[in-house]
């Protein structure tokens, strides 16, 4: 059987893994190496990722972040990219979601991290009148309108005026969406010039390492500053340490684990730790049609709402859809054009 890795460390702190304890997960004609994170592993792992992060990174101009994204994206276009491969092989045995889905779903959101996403968000700046009004986003063909409480705008002002270095960034990833969220999560950390740590969600500890092993190969300095691991959530001697050294967490997760982890930073945050918490729950989507809209085309495009992640997918439209009559389809009709697309 081949192995593969459950986990991604830089080269530079490769000799930890001679510390780990390993379990295997068999996956096809694969085994999975998986190991078990201890509180000295984490604090190694923690402590050389902002190092290398110093290294490598805080200098590095923006066009070589983009530049090593750009060719990860091309790479992973490509159907015949080995690794690519392997993800659509496994992933649907492990998550139990087609490779169709998968591909559409997640592969399609990793080719649009290109040089030209890169640069967009290096200057990106939202005008103060987006909470008044729908605004333009310079060099897009976009408009924003922005809703928040008194306390989030406040929260917020805040935020815009943090000026200390974003050393390390950690993202707590989900089991029902396969991989975008760790993609994600690295190239974020890397746009923002900090260091990414990424848990794995225990269903698939999969695709992660081969994105973070991906971006390596297109720059050793990038991957220097990424590491993927898992670890048994709420394990209060490992997040702890991570949590105090990171300047952001971020979760998506089911509501538990998005509001426990939210408990953590809260308290930490009272003994004087900044660190930003962004919670992803979980969400119910509801899809409002207008008669303008009530078409074919859109029926097509409703249904690839409704499958998103078999349903699971955030924005998916779990308590219906509600269509106006008076359209080109009456609201049965447009129920029929809907189940046919699907």
């Amino acid at each position: 059987m081949s192995e593969l890795k459950g986990y991604y460390l830089p080269n530079s702190l490769k000799s930890i893994e001679k510390e780990m304890e390993f379990s295997e997960k068999k996956v096809n004609d694969y085994t999975l190496l998986i190991p078990s994170i201890n509180q000295d592993n984490i604090k190694e792992i923690v402590r050389g990722l902002k190092e290398n992060r110093k290294k490598y990174l805080t200098d590095m101009p923006f066009s070589e972040i983009a530049r090593a994204y750009g060719e990860v994206s091309r790479t992973w276009s490509d159907n015949k990219y080995e690794k690519k491969k392997i993800a659509l092989e496994l992933l649907p045995v492990l998550t139990n979601l087609s490779p169709e889905l998968i591909e559409f779903f997640q592969f399609r959101s990793i080719y649009k991290i290109d040089e030209k996403t890169i640069n967009f968000l290096s200057t990106l700046s939202l005008p103060p009148e987006v909470f008044k009004s729908f605004a333009p986003i310079e060099g897009a063909n976009t408009f924003v309108r922005a809703y928040a409480g008194f306390r989030d705008k406040i929260a917020l002002k805040k935020i815009s005026q943090y000026d200390k270095e974003i050393e390390l960034v950690t993202y707590i990833t989900p089991s029902n969406v396969p991989g975008f969220i760790e993609s994600l999560g690295i190239f974020i950390a890397s746009i923002v010039k900090a260091s990414g740590l990424i848990k794995t969600p225990s269903v698939q500890p999969l695709f992660a390492p081969l994105y973070a092993e991906s971006v390596a190969e297109k720059s050793k300095e990038i991957g220097e500053t990424i590491a993927v691991v898992p670890w048994a959530g709420g394990d209060q001697s490992i997040e702890d340490v991570i949590f105090r050294n990171s300047n952001v967490v971020s979760v998506v997760s089911s509501t538990q684990t998005a509001m426990s982890v939210k408990g953590r930073i809260d308290e930490l945050n009272k003994e004087g730790i900044s660190i930003k918490g962004c919670y992803h729950g979980g969400k119910f989507g509801v899809e409002l049609i207008a008669k303008e809209m009530a078409n074919r085309d859109v029926a097509g495009l409703a249904a690839i709402d409704g499958i998103g992640y078999e349903g699971y997918m955030c924005g998916s439209p779990a308590f219906g859809f509600f269509v106006e009559e008076g359209g080109e389809l009456s609201p049965i009709e447009f129920a029929e054009a809907l189940a046919d697309e699907m």
